[in-house]
């Protein structure tokens, strides 16, 4: 399976991926400052949820793209809370640290 049929099956269906979050579509491959993130959600409280799909081993680059994606919507909606959520098929544990400690993501 293709990342952008991973992409496709979550933001078409999220309810499945993520029950009783009451998640809605804002967008996939949202735009901002020239930047795509794969899905853009808001959940039922109201919070944006960035969905950051990777197929494989997460890389530092790709870990370092979500941070950039956090950081550029916080700064375009600094009132605003953000969750982050990270699917991919293995996520070596120096790079959990990282996203732990400076992305605040749990697993």
């Amino acid at each position: 399976m293709l990342e952008k049929d991973i992409e496709n099956l979550i933001a078409t269906y999220p309810e499945e991926f993520f029950p009783g979050e009451g998640f809605k579509l804002i967008g996939q491959q949202f735009l901002i400052e020239g930047k795509r993130i794969d899905i853009l959600f808001e959940d039922k409280f109201g919070r944006k949820v960035i969905v950051e799909i990777k197929r494989g081993i997460l890389t530092r680059e790709a870990a370092g793209q979500i941070a950039e994606y956090n950081g550029l919507l916080r700064e375009k909606e600094k009132n605003n809370f953000f969750e982050l959520i990270l699917c991919a098929n293995v996520i070596p544990k120096e790079r959990k640290l990282f996203l732990e400690v400076h992305l605040q993501i749990s697993w």
